[in-house]
């Protein structure tokens, strides 16, 4: 039989004695604290703080663009293709290119 030796072997009045539930050593109550993980652990040797990176949330992320094109309008912007080349047909446009009318 083992018995758990530590530094709760005495009669203290208005305390009582935990076992750490890490190491397994005998502890006075106010030796004791409940670790983030829901142990009671003994604080002075098995107790294990959070770190701090756990806490960190991330940021949310802008994906909207700042400004969009408006859709294309069906107008007359349909190329016309040379069905045996699969060539768009480049067709030059008539009339004087001067400024005047």
């Amino acid at each position: 039989m083992t018995t758990l030796k530590g530094k709760a072997d005495h009669l203290e009045l208005g305390s009582w004695n935990v076992i750490c539930m890490r190491c397994g050593v005998k502890r006075k109550n106010y030796d004791i604290e409940k670790e983030w993980t829901g142990l009671l652990v003994c604080r002075d040797k098995c107790l294990d703080h959070r770190h701090p990176q756990d806490f960190v949330r991330p940021t949310v992320d802008d994906t909207s663009v700042p400004f969009t094109s408006p859709p294309p309008t069906d107008g007359d912007a349909s190329p016309t293709y040379d069905t045996t080349t699969g060539v768009q047909e480049h067709t030059i446009p008539s009339g004087t290119f001067d400024g005047s009318l």
